[in-house]
């Protein structure tokens, strides 16, 4: 078994476990990261803070479930491509951290652990309580 953590942020905010079986083929990824919630028109959207990747849904339950659902299938392409997930950890824009500051007094909290068979068509997707969700209850 081959393991790597990555942290992030300027408070190392954000983690990510990394690790595999020594073939590769069966590999775990654990993600404690931020994300912001805000309004947007009819629907909502979900924005990682420490990683530049987004989902919009009709509700904020539903923001939430494409948000995991989501980076889940890109930390597969990520490691079907790569063999490793350094690629997807890069920081979001300005606007977003700034809103994410403005707002910081609405924070729910998630973990996102996804086990990938990089030999078998599909992902599972364990919701684990740390990803950090702020939701806007109103536009700025």
């Amino acid at each position: 078994m081959n393991a790597q953590t990555y942290h992030f942020g300027k408070k190392k905010s954000a983690s990510v476990i990394h690790a595999s079986t020594d073939d590769g083929r069966q590999q775990a990824v654990g993600i404690n990261l931020r994300v912001l919630i805000v309004p947007d028109g009819k629907f909502w959207y979900a924005q990682g803070i420490e990683i530049d990747y987004g989902a919009q849904g009709t509700s904020v339950e539903d923001a939430k479930e494409h948000f995991e659902q989501g980076l889940s299938g890109t930390v597969r392409l990520h490691l079907q491509k790569h063999g490793h997930i350094e690629k997807l950890l890069r920081h979001t824009s300005g606007e977003a951290l700034k809103e994410a500051r403005e707002f910081s007094d609405k924070i729910e909290r998630f973990v996102q652990v996804s086990f990938h068979d990089i030999d078998a068509e599909s992902a599972k997707v364990f919701p684990y309580p740390e990803v950090e969700y702020y939701r806007l209850t109103k536009a700025a």
